[in-house]
């Protein structure tokens, strides 16, 4: 495991976690990143927390009107599909002078993605250039699977540190479960986990997704993630 995403994993406080996540921005040819969590309440009340380094006044006053009209923003509240987005989404959708309102804060183009978890949780992660980066095929198509993959790290690090603590169900874990939440977080393929359970590659699937779910967690990876920082394995 990248040794930068361990330091995250293990981030005490919101500076060493947006330290992280910076630097993890640069390193893939981007300026600036936003990190949010979002959890819906059963009152109706929305809660947002941020960790970002565009470290402008305007950007985090804009109306909140402004999200029904960002076509990007509302991609990310409806998909977990990752988005590539410039200029041209905006123009695509009939709302070029959203786009300017990006652009005059230093932000052109970027890739965000969404995590959509249990209880009303959600997480967003974008890193933004400021320059229009969207049509640099070769740049996004190595960034974007990273960029996937790293939210995974921010997710847990960020559900840790801005959020209340999350239900555990440790108790609900089977022994069999433990181990393979232990394989993946050291790093086995789907296809190593069912040769290991002598298991068809969907039913394996099937059954990783199931132990996911009892940790609260939309995926096995950030699963396995979650039940090493809360101790079910050493």
């Amino acid at each position: 495991m990248n040794s930068d995403w361990v330091d995250l994993l293990n981030a005490t406080d919101v500076a060493s976690y947006k330290a992280g996540i910076v630097r993890f921005a640069h390193d893939i040819g981007f300026r600036t990143v936003d990190a949010m969590t979002v959890v819906d309440h059963e009152d109706g009340r929305v809660e947002f927390q941020f960790v970002e380094n565009i470290d402008n006044a305007d950007w985090t006053s804009l109306d909140p009107a402004y999200a029904k009209r960002d076509p990007v923003m509302q991609h990310l509240k409806r998909s977990s599909q990752p988005i590539i987005w410039g200029a041209g989404n905006y123009r695509d959708a009939g709302v070029r002078e959203t786009y300017d309102v990006l652009a005059s804060l230093g932000l052109h183009s970027g890739l965000s993605v969404a995590s959509h978890l249990p209880d009303g949780r959600h997480f967003v992660l974008g890193v933004q250039a400021d320059r229009d980066l969207s049509r640099c095929v070769s740049h996004m198509a190595q960034a974007l699977p990273k960029l996937e993959l790293f939210s995974v790290y921010a997710l847990d690090a960020a559900f840790r540190l801005l959020l209340p603590p999350e239900r555990q169900n440790v108790g609900e874990l089977a022994l069999r479960e433990i181990e393979a939440l232990r394989y993946g977080f050291d790093g086995w393929s789907g296809r190593m986990l069912a040769d290991r359970f002598n298991m068809g590659e969907a039913s394996c699937q099937e059954w990783l997704g199931r132990i996911a779910a009892k940790l609260d967690c939309c995926h096995f990876r950030q699963a396995a993630l979650k039940a090493w920082r809360i101790g079910v394995f050493c």
